[in-house]
C-alpha cells in the first residue's frame, strides 16, 4: 500500500465475503450485517495503539469514506470508529 495514514487512520480493504468471520465463532445478526462491514488493515498510522496490518476488523461503515486505487476499493476510517479485531 502506497498510503501512510495519517491522524489515527486506518485503511481497510472491505470483504467481499464475511463468511470467514462466521467461522471464527462470531454470530452477527442480519441487521447489524447491513450497518457494519467486515475487512483487512491494509495500513495503519505509526502510532496505531491495538491495531496492525493484516488484522481482520468489524467497523461501522457509515463512519467509514471509501476510494478506489486502480479498480480496487478501500476505505479510510478513524482508529476509535473499530469496533472489534479478529
Amino acid at each position: 500500500m502506497m498510503i501512510k495514514p495519517i491522524n489515527f487512520y486506518v485503511i481497510v480493504e472491505p470483504e467481499s465475503d464475511d463468511k470467514d468471520f462466521e467461522k471464527s465463532g462470531l454470530a452477527v445478526p442480519k441487521d447489524y450485517k447491513k450497518e457494519s462491514c467486515f475487512g483487512e488493515v491494509v495500513a495503519v498510522h505509526k502510532n496505531a495503539s491495538e491495531l496492525k496490518v493484516k488484522n481482520k476488523i468489524l467497523f461501522n461503515k457509515f463512519k467509514a469514506t471509501s476510494f478506489k486505487i486502480k479498480d480496487k476499493e478501500y476505505f479510510y476510517l478513524d482508529e476509535e470508529d473499530v469496533v472489534g479485531v479478529f
